[in-house]
C-alpha cells in the first residue's frame, strides 16, 4: 500500500507521475475541465489509485450494512417483492400466469440485489433506485438457474463416473464458492466466466479470512429465517410466509451489499479502481486553498503560502480559520511584517466577534514576539487597552491609546478612549495628565449629548499638539508632565512613548 507523503498514516489515493508524488484525498488539487484531478505543483493530471485501501474492513461496518435496505429507495421494493409473492404463494394456484409472474417478481428482487452489488463495488453507498429491478430480471434469473443446473450436473457426473469422493469435494468448493460466483456473476453476467474455477479461487484468496467471515454471516442468516418460520408456527402461515419473505429479500439486499462492499475493499488485488461516493464531490475552492497551503507549507516553500494566505484573505475576508492558520503561521516563523500584517486581520475578526478572550490570547502571544505591534483599528486597541487595564498592565493600555484620537478623529468611542487612558496614567502615577483627560472624555461625552455640530477632533487637537510653539522658557521642560512634579517616581517611565496630547 502507498501512502501519501503529506498525511503518512493516510493511504494514497491519487499519484503525480510527472513530481512522483503519492497524494491522499485531503490534498489533492483542483479539478481541470475534463473533471481530472490536477497535481499543486505541476498542474498536470495525476493518477488515480482508488479508495480500496483506504476502506473499512466490511466486519466494522456491519451496522451501515445492516442499515444499507432501510431507505426509500430499496425497502419498497423488498416489501412489493416479498407481499407479491406471498399473494401467490397463498393463493396456492399452479396456473401459468401466475408461475411467470412468481418467477418475474424473483427475478426482479435477483436484478435488484445485483445493482446493488455493483453500486457498492463502484464506491456508491447508496442504494440504486427500484427503477433498477424493472427490467432484466428474468433474463438474470434464467442464466443463475443454468449455473446452478450445470454445476449440481458436474457434481453428479464426478460423483457416479469419477469418484463419489471427487463429487463430494466439487460439491463442498461449490458451496463454500457459492458468494464468489454471485459477485462475479453480478460483475460480469456471464456464465461462462461465473462457472471458472479458477475465478472463485483468485478471488477467495484476494479476499483472505474476511472471505470465512462472510461464509458465517450467510449461515446466520439462513438460521434466523428458520427460527421466525417456527416462533410463527402453522397457525398464521400467510404471516409467517409474509415475514419469512421479507426477511429473505432484506438479507439478500444486505449480502450483496456486503458482497460488493469486499470487492470494492479489495479492488486493488482485483485488478480494478473504484472511488467512495462521499470523495466524489468536488470540493471547495477554500478547501483547495487550505490543501494547497498545508502541501507548501510541508515542502518548505514558504513564499508561496504566504501568497495563498494573501489571496484566501482577499476573497474570504470573513474565514475566520484561514485568518487565524496565517496568523499561527507569521508568529511561528517570527517575522515581524508577517506577524504585522496578519494580526490585524485576525485581531479585527476576533473583535469584531465579540472573542475577546481569543483577542487578548493572540495579542499576547503576538507581542511576546513583536514588542511594537500596534493594531490600525481603533475599536480592537480600544477593546485590547480596557483588557490590559483590567489585568494592570497600564503602561500597554497607554501604549495602545496613545495618539489614537490623532489616527482615528471620527472614531466614535474617543470619549472611551480618554477614559480608560485616564484611568491608566493614574496607575502610572501622572495625575495630571489623568486629569486633563477625563476633562476631555467629559467634554466629548457633553458635545455628543447635546448634539453639538461636530468638529473635527483632528482639528480640535491640531492646536495644542506638541509641533504647537511654546515659550522659550517652558521649552526646555518636558511638555508631556505636569509642570510640577513632587517625585522623580511621577515622571513618565522611559519605555513609555510621550503622551501625544497637550490640554
Amino acid at each position: 500500500m502507498e501512502y501519501c507523503k503529506y498525511h503518512p498514516l493516510q493511504a494514497a489515493t491519487y499519484h503525480c507521475p510527472n513530481c512522483d508524488i503519492d497524494h491522499c484525498d485531503q490534498c489533492i488539487g483542483r479539478y481541470d475541465k475534463f473533471h481530472q484531478v490536477c497535481c499543486h505543483f505541476c498542474g498536470q493530471a495525476m493518477e488515480m489509485l482508488g479508495t480500496g485501501s483506504t476502506a473499512v474492513p466490511f466486519w466494522r461496518r456491519l451496522e451501515a450494512s445492516f442499515r444499507y435496505p432501510l431507505n426509500k429507495e430499496a425497502l419498497p421494493v423488498i416489501l412489493l417483492i416479498s407481499l407479491g409473492t406471498t399473494l401467490i404463494t397463498a393463493l396456492a394456484a399452479f396456473a401459468l400466469p401466475l408461475i411467470i409472474v412468481y418467477l418475474a417478481l424473483n427475478g426482479a428482487m435477483l436484478k435488484y440485489a445485483m445493482r446493488c452489488l455493483e453500486h457498492t463495488a463502484a464506491g456508491d453507498m447508496n442504494a440504486p433506485s427500484p427503477g433498477d429491478a424493472y427490467s432484466g430480471g428474468l433474463d438474470l434469473l434464467g442464466k443463475l438457474i443454468i449455473i446452478v443446473a450445470l454445476l449440481a450436473a458436474i457434481t453428479f457426473v464426478l460423483a457416479a463416473y469419477v469418484s463419489p469422493t471427487l463429487g463430494g469435494f466439487f460439491g463442498m468448493l461449490v458451496m463454500l464458492s457459492l458468494p464468489a460466483m454471485l459477485i462475479h456473476f453480478a460483475h460480469s453476467e456471464e456464465i461462462l466466466d461465473t462457472l471458472n474455477p479458477v475465478n472463485w479461487l483468485r478471488l477467495i484468496g484476494a479476499i483472505g479470512l474476511p472471505y470465512g467471515l462472510l461464509i458465517a454471516f450467510i449461515m446466520i442468516m439462513m438460521g434466523s429465517i428458520g427460527v421466525i418460520s417456527e416462533l410463527i408456527g402453522s397457525r398464521w402461515s400467510i404471516l409467517g410466509t409474509a415475514l419469512e419473505a421479507i426477511v429473505s429479500n432484506y438479507y439478500t439486499v444486505v449480502l450483496f451489499h456486503m458482497m460488493g462492499y469486499m470487492l470494492f475493499q479489495y479492488q486493488d488485488k482485483l485488478g480494478f479502481s473504484a472511488r467512495a461516493s462521499d470523495t466524489e464531490n468536488e470540493r471547495s475552492a477554500l478547501q483547495l486553498l487550505n490543501a494547497k497551503v498545508d502541501v507548501n507549507l510541508k515542502e518548505g516553500d514558504y513564499n508561496t503560502v504566504v501568497q495563498c494566505f494573501n489571496e484566501g484573505l482577499k476573497t474570504f475576508p470573513n474565514d475566520k480559520p484561514l485568518a487565524k492558520h496565517f496568523f499561527e503561521f507569521s508568529t511561528a516563523t517570527r517575522n515581524k511584517p508577517l506577524i504585522t500584517q496578519s494580526a490585524e486581520h485576525y485581531l479585527n475578526l476576533l473583535c469584531k466577534n465579540h472573542e475577546y478572550d481569543s483577542l487578548n490570547a493572540a495579542f499576547t502571544a503576538a507581542s511576546r514576539i513583536h514588542a511594537g505591534l500596534l493594531p490600525k483599528a481603533p475599536a480592537v486597541r480600544l477593546q485590547l487597552a480596557k483588557m490590559s487595564q483590567a489585568k494592570g498592565d497600564a503602561k500597554t493600555a497607554v501604549r495602545l491609546l496613545n495618539g489614537l484620537h490623532k489616527q482615528a478623529p471620527q472614531f466614535s468611542e474617543l470619549a472611551e478612549v480618554f477614559s480608560v487612558l485616564a484611568q491608566a496614567l493614574t496607575d502610572l502615577g501622572l495625575k495630571a495628565q489623568a486629569d486633563k483627560c477625563r476633562t476631555q472624555a467629559t467634554k466629548l461625552r457633553k458635545s455628543t449629548t447635546e448634539k453639538v455640530p461636530k468638529e473635527s477632533v483632528n482639528e480640535r487637537f491640531s492646536a495644542r499638539d506638541l509641533t504647537t510653539k511654546v515659550p522659550q522658557a517652558a521649552a526646555d521642560k518636558p511638555q508631556n508632565v505636569p509642570e510640577k512634579i513632587a517625585e522623580p517616581a511621577t515622571q513618565e517611565p522611559e519605555d513609555l512613548p510621550p503622551i501625544e496630547f497637550k490640554l
